[in-house]
């Protein structure tokens, strides 16, 4: 079940972002381990301002999105969650509550690159991050 958290307490952000910490460490493995290890406090402190859409399972939280306004920040599913269709539920969900999306995934990150595009999100431009030295598209999705 796809749920908008409400109230961001403290367990939702310890979850929240352990589960963001695993995620990135296992989908981005040509990015350096303490870049996001680095980046762990500055996401739990960014967590409260931001939008959170969570999906439940087993009455625990398995799987979320986190957006600033229409910018998804990242879709993050616990790894043994991964794989069935958890990212596309809260995909579609978010895709009733917005009408335009957007997203940066690294170009490397070819599964991410290859859902986001068979969910009708284009590549609008390639970007080079500083802090990674990583190439990154900006895609779009818009119902307009």
């Amino acid at each position: 079940m796809v749920k908008k958290l409400d109230n961001i307490d403290f367990e939702s952000i310890e979850k929240i972002s352990n589960i963001w910490l695993n995620s990135n460490l296992d989908a981005h493995d040509f990015i350096k381990r303490d870049y996001w290890i680095n980046n762990l406090d500055k996401v739990k402190n960014m967590l409260p301002d931001s939008t959170i859409y969570v999906y439940y399972a087993d009455n625990q939280i398995v799987g979320f999105a986190g957006l600033y306004e229409q910018y998804i920040a990242g879709i993050f599913i616990t790894d043994n969650y991964r794989n069935k269709g958890i990212g596309r539920l809260i995909l579609e969900r978010l895709k009733t509550d917005y009408s335009v999306l957007n997203l940066h995934v690294y170009e490397k990150n070819e599964g991410a690159t290859r859902f986001y595009t068979k969910h009708h999100f284009e590549i609008r431009s390639k970007e080079f991050e500083e802090d990674t030295q990583e190439y990154e598209y900006l895609m779009e999705w818009g119902s307009n």
